[in-house]
């Protein structure tokens, strides 16, 4: 066979993987991509407690612009967003340039730090990842309503399912655990909570308080009788067939580049195989929006598999293409027995790196993390009717 036919034969699959991206990326195009508030937002929602970025003076509401000197256009994903400027990033600090409300830009410079790490058995280590740079901070979701509990202050109050929580007593709200946190102190006093329903805004007060029966393990703590919305209000965006295909083939030579650059924290230890890639899938199935959200994913999955098989690596399709352009160069085949050792030497190379990440694929699903598939604590809590409120409890039963 003839160099050129060997490359064009090498060069068929990696062809068919991206011609079969841009077709899921079409129906992507058409049918919409589901985007929650926290995914797409750069403004900052929650900061945790003692942590890196609480340490540094982050605050929620702030807008984040650059991280390291790169612009940033959302929180979550691997192009431009917060989340993969903080794991990719180098060095012993990351550089926030940000925008407060009221005070204009601020550069803040903030001490990277890991994920705490359990202690493991020694075995459990060959399942384990290597720990991700993090600094505690979570996009900004605005508090939705879910389910309004009867006879709580909420429903008292006329909150209604679907209702966003924009600002309570004048702060606007950030994120769900702002809005808990602000209630721990307002036990049996008014609070006047701006809404916005079905598009138009409004204002109610409410009087927060302990619920009137309370049977769990934890402290009885103030409430309103809410259940948030695990997600948020979701829309769908309509990405062109070019900006999926460049954002998922950036995201890919940034991982790949990462992996090379001794300053990064990103090693092999943090990709995934066959078990990761169908545990994904398998997630998504569960989403209320399951064939658009699989279809975005089979953008990004064709897309990475198209530039694995184009590398310069004997037995995938780039090193075929590789090795039948260095024929062309000498003008003669590349001698046998050495290719032979070569690409025996590659395979079994290949294969060691394929058990090593599904080593830690199968680390993800069986050992998890402390507490799951624990079930939750057994809990009852309950709000009375106004006219058996302050009633003894066998009475108001």
């Amino acid at each position: 066979m003839k160099p050129l036919d060997k490359i064009i034969v090498a060069f068929a699959g990696p062809l068919f993987s991206f011609g079969l991206a841009c077709l899921f990326a079409l129906l992507v195009s058409w049918l919409g991509k589901p985007q929650t508030e926290p995914v797409v937002t750069t403004t900052i929602g929650h900061v945790e407690e003692d942590s890196p970025a609480a340490k540094a003076g982050l605050l929620p509401g702030d807008v984040v612009r650059r991280i390291d000197g790169a612009e940033i256009r959302r929180f979550e994903g691997m192009v431009d967003s917060i989340r993969w400027a903080v794991i990719a990033s180098e060095g012993k600090e990351i550089v926030f340039e940000v925008e407060r409300p009221g005070e204009g830009m601020k550069t803040i410079p903030v001490e990277a730090d890991w994920q705490e790490q359990e202690p493991t058995a020694w075995w459990q280590g060959i399942f384990k990842r290597p720990p991700l740079r993090e600094v505690g901070i979570m996009g900004k979701e605005t508090p939705m309503v879910d389910a309004v509990t009867p006879h709580s202050p909420a429903d008292d109050a006329g909150l209604k399912p679907l209702d966003e929580l924009l600002t309570v007593d004048g702060q606007v709200l950030y994120s769900k655990t702002q809005f808990m946190n602000y209630l721990e102190d307002k036990k049996d006093r008014p609070i006047k909570v701006t809404i916005r329903r079905k598009g138009a805004e409004m204002e109610l007060e409410l009087t927060p308080r302990v619920p009137d029966k309370w049977e769990s393990e934890e402290k009885p703590r103030v409430m309103i009788g809410i259940v948030f919305h695990p997600t948020g209000e979701r829309k769908l965006a309509y990405p062109g067939v070019y900006e999926q295909v460049s954002d998922a083939s950036r995201a890919m030579f940034s991982m790949i580049t990462k992996l090379f650059t001794p300053a990064s924290d990103i090693s092999p230890g943090h990709m995934s195989g066959p078990i990761g890639i169908g545990r994904v899938y398998y997630n998504l199935l569960q989403d209320p929006a399951a064939l658009l959200q699989v279809l975005w994913f089979s953008v990004v999955l064709n897309i990475n598999l198209a530039i694995l098989n184009m590398l310069p690596f004997p037995v995938l399709d780039g090193g075929h293409i590789t090795m039948a352009i260095g024929e062309t160069i000498r003008r003669k085949p590349l001698h046998s027995r050495a290719l032979e050792y070569v690409q025996t030497a590659c395979a079994l190379l290949l294969f060691s790196f394929v058990i090593f990440v599904t080593l830690k694929d199968a680390g993800d699903l069986f050992l998890g993390k402390r507490g799951d598939g624990k079930g939750t604590k057994k809990e009852d809590i309950g709000w009375l009717p106004k006219d058996q409120r302050g009633k003894p409890a066998a009475e108001a039963k």
